[in-house]
């Protein structure tokens, strides 16, 4: 799936499964597997595929689909994550640029 930047702080755990996690301005996509998870402070797209070599499709058409905040893609249910986003306002480069 494709993400578009997000608004805010993005976050996710990978609870099963694995995935390549490519962000704008990376070089190399990073395998993710069961247990891991990341954090964007920054405003870049990025994107999670199961496999490098398959199209992606662009997260809205999957999470318009979404129930109870569930979305799914696929037939496979050998992957699940979780995640949102947040937002500190103004403070928010405050945090993450003193890490």
């Amino acid at each position: 799936m494709d993400f578009p930047p997000p608004a805010g702080v993005k976050f996710n755990a990978i609870l099963e499964g694995t995935c390549w996690l490519a962000v704008e301005v990376m070089e190399l996509p990073i395998l993710l597997t069961a247990g891991d998870c990341f954090l964007l402070q920054r405003k870049r797209a990025f994107s999670l595929r199961s496999d490098l070599s398959f199209p992606a499709i662009h997260s809205d058409a999957i999470y318009r689909h979404a129930v109870h905040g569930v979305a799914s893609c696929g037939t496979a249910d050998a992957f699940f994550l979780i995640g949102d986003r947040f937002d500190f306002g103004e403070q928010t480069r405050l945090l993450f640029d003193g890490l």
